[in-house]
């Protein structure tokens, strides 16, 4: 498969593209956790005592302990990316913001229930200002998540309505999948599989495929964006690079006999190969791998062709790694070229329907 992709601008993205996968693995499974957690707590019976004195209050409280579970959980992968704990205080602040309000319906629209009032305008009310919440809060949640990032990212006012999109995915896929079990099982059923599997992940999801699609205002390597390595062009078919990728591993493993001395700390290097292997081309990302370079085996493998003047039309048709040696013997390899985020998203999404197909049919 072969898309467009520039390496220069992959190194202003907030995840770089040989992060992506883990970070939208991590995140997902941290928001699930804390999800799992917020539900130990809220099982304890002094909540079920909280609910019989005030169901306004129990709404309050838990989307309290939620929203601050999940705003915390979350920021903890991503401080390192955007260090601003506001995060926490956005996602608590909405998720408690948005179970006072389903409280309140609810409270609403089961006192019209109780009283034998029938069909009545107030419940057309209620119907009405539901839509308009499920509207408007996701909105604002995604407003103020922005406004979070805003100092970090550029240009990302789309951020406003991943909330949104989740939401109305959310809505997608219970009908769907509703639909597709109807005659087999009950609404019950399927109401309890919703609140357990799909509502919860296809938030974070949504924002994790976003996240990658972020580009940051600061670069600290961005020397690297001005080299002739860095601006030449870049071979976008994914599994070439995966198969590049196994040869230089490889080669750098049989050539590389001498241990590092843990003060030096790592030495990053970026690394082109051409698609025959032919030629490779190094470069230091810091000035520490720079002075240390001779105790790897990167000038050994460089051919020949890179070490003269080079010159663009030399530079075409490149592989590009972070290759990392880390003392005394360790080395990783990761392709600049990364999952295509478009198979991410498919993957993520397509593993959602399927655990949720599953689960129905283990029920």
């Amino acid at each position: 498969m072969s898309t467009s992709y520039n390496f220069a601008d992959a190194q202003q993205l907030l995840i770089k593209p040989f992060e992506r996968l883990k970070f939208v693995i991590l995140f997902i499974l941290i928001t699930a956790l804390s999800q799992v957690a917020a539900y130990f707590v809220e099982s304890q019976p002094a909540f079920d005592l909280l609910w019989e004195q005030s169901q306004l209050q129990y709404g309050v409280v838990i989307g309290l302990i939620r929203g601050t579970l999940t705003g915390a959980a979350q920021w903890f992968i991503l401080r390192k990316y955007i260090s601003d704990w506001k995060w926490i205080l956005v996602v608590a602040t909405m998720t408690t913001f948005g179970s006072c309000i389903r409280t309140a319906l609810n409270m609403w629209q089961e006192s019209l229930f109780f009283s034998g009032s029938g069909f009545t305008t107030q419940i057309i009310l209620i119907y009405l200002v539901t839509i308009l919440m499920g509207i408007g809060t996701p909105l604002i949640y995604g407003w103020l998540q922005w406004y979070v990032l805003r100092p970090y990212i550029i240009n990302a006012r789309w951020w406003i309505f991943i909330p949104l999109i989740a939401g109305l995915a959310n809505i997608f896929l219970s009908v769907l999948a509703g639909l597709l079990y109807y005659m087999e099982f009950s609404p019950d059923v399927w109401l309890q599989f919703n609140r357990a599997i799909i509502h919860p992940t296809l938030l974070p999801a949504t924002q994790a495929i976003g996240f990658c699609l972020l580009k940051k205002k600061s670069l600290s390597e961005q020397s690297l964006l001005h080299s002739l390595l860095a601006l030449a062009t870049d071979i976008a078919d994914y599994w070439d690079v995966k198969k590049i990728e196994k040869i230089l591993y490889s080669s750098i493993k049989q050539r590389w006999k001498t241990n590092l001395s843990t003060s030096i700390g790592k030495l990053k290097y970026l690394v082109g190969v051409n698609r025959n292997g032919s030629m490779i081309i190094y470069e230091p990302i810091n000035p520490v791998s720079s002075d240390n370079v001779d105790q790897t085996p990167l000038p050994e493998l460089a051919s020949d062709s890179s070490c003269v003047t080079w010159e663009d039309e030399h530079l075409t048709g490149f592989a590009k790694f972070k290759v990392v040696f880390i003392p005394p013997g360790i080395l990783q390899i990761y392709s600049w070229r990364g999952i295509p985020l478009l198979w991410l998203g498919v993957a993520v999404y397509g593993g959602i329907i399927g655990i949720s197909m599953l689960s129905l049919l283990v029920l």
